[in-house]
């Protein structure tokens, strides 16, 4: 069974990146010159050309809540790897808005250790989005390659809403499968609703929507997805429901649960408690697959109402180490078994 991208690289991609974000511009923008890359804003700003940056090159560092970027229909532009476009530490209602897009930076925007940001109608074919620490902000209306919402120890994310976005698989940097990422102990209350993600192949095994390292009581609702979406180490309490979820090649299940190792946990976590309900799969090897793992068990998940369509093996696996999970009343389409169970205690006709 394939694994998530999220968790073969969740080392990698944190460490080096995320921490040196830390050492921030000195330059400062001044009213009287031309924007350049590399400048800190203390007040917002509207765009009346592109701005371009060199090899190496940040885009702008935010230096006072409630600055205001306007890409009035321009784009930020950037060539290279490790890069940001936008980012922000310690400040509070950091606005991104367009038309416009932002594209050539590993990371479009990193908001980071703040609340009230606003990210919209923002276009680009590559880079990150992320949300570090940062909470009552909103996603709306973007078209996006991966959003990261997390919270890491002394940290929060949590009041986020991502609505409306559409996202693609990137191709610059296709390694980042991932299109949403909900990760950390603090990454609660969560909304992503109405967002969607065009059918489209998914070499990295990538998942649509990606729940792990503890986080809980997100609801995840009424997205159009044609990857798996993943609840992994330790998320609890989410409510995933609504959702059509229709994969493009039939060798991945819809909806995966399985421990992992998680970092905030301090050793290996089973998804526990999460409803899966009224979700449409289409076209998967097993619609809903639920696993435990490294000793520890995927328990109390409740599924049902789900239709899952069409599946080739099964409509839900119930694997080793899973154990009291509740697959009654949902609806399998196609001459295969209702359920496979190689757990214990497990719930189904």
């Amino acid at each position: 069974m394939d694994t998530p991208a999220s968790t073969r690289r969740t080392l990698v991609r944190f460490a080096t990146p995320l921490f040196a974000l830390a050492a921030l511009g000195a330059a400062v923008f001044a009213q009287a010159r031309p924007l350049m890359c590399g400048d800190t804003l203390y007040q917002s700003i509207k765009l009346v050309a592109d701005l371009r940056c060199g090899p190496g090159q940040d885009g702008l560092t935010i230096g006072a809540g409630g600055v205001r970027i306007d890409l009035n229909g321009y784009s930020i532009l950037g060539t290279s790897d490790f890069t940001v476009a936008v980012r922000s530490w310690y400040f509070n209602g950091v606005e991104i808005v367009g038309p416009g897009r932002i594209e050539g930076f590993q990371y479009i925007a990193f908001l980071g250790d703040g609340h009230g940001h606003r990210v919209s109608g923002i276009e680009t074919r590559d880079g990150n989005l992320a949300l570090y620490n940062s909470s009552d902000s909103t996603v709306e209306g973007n078209r996006l390659s991966t959003l990261y919402v997390l919270s890491r120890p002394g940290g929060q994310a949590t009041g986020n809403l991502v609505t409306n976005n559409e996202f693609m698989p990137g191709t610059v940097f296709p390694s980042f499968a991932d299109a949403i990422v909900l990760s950390g102990c603090d990454t609660a209350g969560n909304r992503v609703t109405g967002n969607s993600q065009p059918r489209t192949p998914n070499p990295n095994y990538g998942s649509s929507v990606v729940l792990m390292d503890g986080a809980h009581d997100n609801d995840i609702s009424r997205n159009t997805l044609s990857w798996k979406l993943f609840l992994g180490s330790g998320a609890s309490y989410n409510r995933v429901s609504g959702n059509v979820i229709s994969i493009d090649a039939a060798t991945s299940v819809g909806v995966q649960l399985a421990a992992q190792y998680s970092d905030c946990m301090g050793g290996p976590a089973g998804p526990l408690r999460n409803v899966i309900e009224d979700n449409e799969i289409h076209d998967s090897n097993f619609g809903i697959f639920v696993h435990g793992g490294f000793g520890v068990m995927t328990t109390r998940n409740t599924f049902r109402g789900n239709v899952i369509g069409k599946p080739t093996q099964a409509g839900i696996s119930f694997g080793p180490f899973s154990d009291r999970n509740d697959g009654r009343g949902n609806t399998v389409i196609g001459p295969v078994p209702y359920a496979i169970d190689d757990g214990t205690r497990n719930l189904w006709p």
